[in-house]
């Protein structure tokens, strides 16, 4: 029986070697992150590096949405976790360590779901508010 750790290990770098491959880069992502400073003033480390991230993505020109927990963003997988790693970097040049949160949702195919989850969750909400 394989310990997990090396599963685990041969499954990241099954997904290295496909990340090169057209398909696999033109793949439509959902990315949510979040960075969180350590070893600084947190409150002005925060501003700075929400800042940051900001100007990052916008710059970049990715569909995007700011939130209190993270940030979202939707592009192609390169065009994503390209945003994250300079945004990544750029915090590691502010605070000595840095927390990072990340969740992906990969979806082949798709196109502009950000604004297409907006809109159904806007219709759900009025027939809920409909019904009371």
């Amino acid at each position: 029986m394989p310990d997990i750790f090396h599963q685990q290990f041969t499954n990241f770098l099954t997904i290295r070697r496909f990340a090169s491959s057209d398909i696999f880069c033109a793949t439509a992502l959902t990315q949510r992150f979040s960075i969180t400073p350590l070893g600084t003033s947190q409150e002005s480390s925060l501003q700075h590096t929400v800042e940051a991230a900001a100007r990052v993505v916008v710059v970049r020109g990715l569909r995007h949405e700011l939130h209190p927990a993270g940030t979202l963003i939707e592009g192609s997988m390169d065009e994503c976790f390209e945003a994250v790693k300079e945004c990544i970097t750029d915090s590691l040049k502010r605070a000595p360590r840095i927390i990072v949160g990340l969740r992906a949702d990969v979806h082949p195919g798709a196109q502009n779901r950000l604004h297409q989850h907006q809109v159904e969750i806007t219709r759900i909400l009025g027939r809920i508010e409909g019904e009371t």
